[in-house]
Order: structure tokens, then sequence, then C-alpha cells
């Protein structure tokens, strides 16, 4: 990494040099594509974040928790269903699998809240970009 750095750093150098204008270039340039970041990334929070609608199966002694609309909030994000079950199944302590329905059931009785705290650090660490 420290190569790739030091070319940069030599090729910002041969920039300021050349043209004197280069720091309000770049200036111009960052503002510019800081608020079009700005923008894409808090449209990806608002369309990324749907509510967990869960529903609590099984017989006497066999309590499970289907989340309806699994498939639905992975597609929302463009992630994978496993992947997301990857990371949320270990954070609730429990296993799960996709039923035939596409959706997401796991071991346990477990409300939506239990489910939308740990989607949203998913989201903050693999959809978001800040």
């Amino acid at each position: 990494m420290a190569k790739y750095e030091e070319f940069l750093d030599g090729m910002v150098n041969v920039l300021r040099e050349n043209n004197p204008e280069y720091e309000e270039l770049l200036d111009g340039a960052l503002n510019a594509v800081g608020e079009s970041i700005q923008e894409i990334v808090g449209d990806l929070r608002k369309r990324a974040f749907t509510p967990a609608r869960t529903s609590l199966l099984g017989r006497e002694g066999m309590n499970k928790t289907a989340v309806v609309n699994f498939m639905d909030i992975c597609e929302k994000m463009h992630k994978e269903p496993e992947h997301v079950m990857r990371f949320l199944l270990p954070q609730m302590g429990t296993t799960g699998h996709l039923n035939g329905q596409q959706r997401l059931v796991v071991k346990g009785k477990f409300d939506s809240s239990n489910f939308e705290g740990i989607l949203k650090t998913y989201i903050n660490d693999y959809v978001s970009f800040f």
C-alpha cells in the first residue's frame, strides 16, 4: 500500500506544480462528489430498511418465528438471503432456514423489534457507505 500512496502523492505534487488552480478544482470536484454520494446514501437508507413482519409458528412445545417479508428485505438491500441469514442468526443466538414460501423461519419466539435492531446493524455494516 505504501508504494501506491507514494505514487499518488507524486501525482498530486505534479498536478499542483503544473496547474495553479489545482486546489480550487479539487475542492469543487470533492464538493460535487460528496453531495452526490450523500444523496445516494440517503436514498439507499430510505429504501433499504423495511421493518420485519413476523408470525409465530409451531405446535405446542415447538416455538418458531417466521419473517414473512424476509425476501423483500433482502431484495431492497440488494443482498443475498444467505448472506443476511449468516449475519442475522448468530446475532440472535438461534438457528433458521428459508422455507418453501421463502420466509425465514427461526427457532424461538421473536417479535419484529428483535429483527429490526440487528437488521439496522447489518445495513450500517454492509449496505451504507458511511
